[in-house]
């Protein structure tokens, strides 16, 4: 897994890089402080890796690009833009699940077949989803009354943070405006469930660590059996690729 193979970009730079480009792109409107977009990065990183000839990935940091996540409608983080030719085709938000994205992706390239037969495609998506589920059980009963009370709060809170994010986003208050009030919100709504918040806070860090090297393992496994590939070319694509997939670039 290659970072060189993600363009990073902000600002002007980005905005006219999403309406010139030639290749299709996969674009990741993200965040460092945002958990979802950090679990996205090696899976991007894999596709990049995997589609490097076709198709051009692309991580944008919303916090400064305010204009363009006004242009594209980003309402959430992680947004996913599939752009062709400056034209958008398809988009997602939040963490996707690893096949849908692949299939979104193999669709923005003039229909990619999707068939995960291929050794090293099928092991990959079959590391993947058993990091999900891992990812997506639950921690504690559902009926836990900190849980409970944890989960109001927080929707709550959310909600107040996206209306003051569209509130920045649209220049009706100040970056520092938005921070001051995002503090006093969360002091507000938060304070109450903090032991119950920390805990989670801390659950969910050790799920993110723990999600992120599966990923990066599979991801690492799927590229090293690339590099050894046979030499013979209908070789290569029997062994890696799926049947009458044309954009598997294994050379």
């Amino acid at each position: 897994m290659s970072a060189s193979d993600i363009a990073t970009l902000f600002g002007v730079d980005a905005q006219q890089y999403l309406t010139e480009a030639e290749n299709p792109l996969l674009v990741e409107v993200g965040a460092a402080w945002c958990a979802p977009c950090r679990m996205l990065r090696p899976i991007l990183a894999k596709l990049a890796a995997e589609f490097r000839d076709h198709m051009t990935v692309v991580e944008i940091d919303a916090d400064r690009s305010r204009e363009l996540v006004r242009e594209w409608d980003v309402e959430g983080l992680p947004t996913l833009l599939l752009l062709r030719q400056g034209r958008l085709s398809d988009r997602m938000t939040g963490l996707p699940r690893y096949a849908d994205l692949r299939t979104r992706v193999c669709a923005l390239l003039d229909g990619l077949a999707t068939d995960h037969g291929s050794n090293g495609e099928s092991a990959f998506a079959a590391a993947v989803a058993r990091a999900e589920a891992a990812r997506e059980a639950p921690t504690s009963p559902s009926d836990d009354p900190a849980q409970v009370e944890l989960s109001r709060a927080l929707t709550a809170y959310n909600e107040v943070t996206d209306g003051l994010r569209a509130q920045l986003n649209g220049n009706a208050i100040s970056k520092q405006e938005f921070d001051r009030r995002q503090a006093a919100e969360r002091d507000r709504l938060l304070g109450p469930v903090q032991p119950a918040l920390d805990a989670a806070l801390a659950a969910g860090r050790a799920a993110e660590a723990t999600f992120i090297a599966a990923v990066e393992g599979a991801t690492g496994e799927f590229l090293s059996a690339q590099r050894d590939l046979p030499s013979s070319a209908p070789e290569r694509q029997a062994r890696f690729c799926a049947p009458g997939d044309p954009y598997c670039s294994l050379d």
